[in-house]
C-alpha cells in the first residue's frame, strides 16, 4: 500500500511540475520573456482579472506592462490553482524550495524545454 500512496503522490507532483512548465513555456514564446524575466516574477507582477503582466526591465525603473495572451492567462491560473501554499513571493517555485535565481534558472532550462 505504501507503494501505491508514493507512486500517487510522485504522479501528482509531476504533474504539477508539468502545468508550472507549460506557463514558464507560454510567457518565453508567447510574450519573448527571457529566463531572468520569468525567474524575477512575482505574484504581485500578474494580474489574471485584467490579463495584464508587469515587467521590470534591467536597469530600469519602471515597469512594462504587457496583456496575456489568452492562453497564457490560463496556463497561469493553472498553475496558481496546484501552486503550494507558501510565504515566497516568487510565481514560480521549484521542487525543493530553491529561492537562488541561479538553480531556478538551471532547472527551469533543463526541465522547460525537455520534459
Amino acid at each position: 500500500m505504501r507503494w501505491a500512496t508514493k507512486t500517487s503522490r510522485d504522479d501528482l507532483f509531476l504533474e504539477i511540475i508539468r502545468i508550472r512548465n507549460q506557463a514558464i513555456r507560454l510567457l518565453m514564446v508567447q510574450h519573448e520573456l527571457d529566463m531572468g524575466q520569468v525567474v524575477g516574477l512575482t505574484l504581485g507582477d500578474i494580474d489574471l482579472t485584467t490579463k495584464m503582466l508587469a515587467i521590470k526591465q534591467n536597469g530600469e525603473s519602471h515597469r512594462r506592462y504587457f496583456t496575456l495572451t489568452n492562453d497564457t492567462a490560463k496556463a497561469l491560473a493553472d498553475y496558481l490553482r496546484v501552486r503550494s501554499p507558501s510565504t515566497e513571493k516568487k510565481l514560480f517555485l521549484l521542487e525543493q524550495n530553491l529561492e537562488r535565481s541561479n538553480a531556478l534558472q538551471h532547472t527551469i532550462g533543463q526541465q522547460v524545454f525537455f520534459n
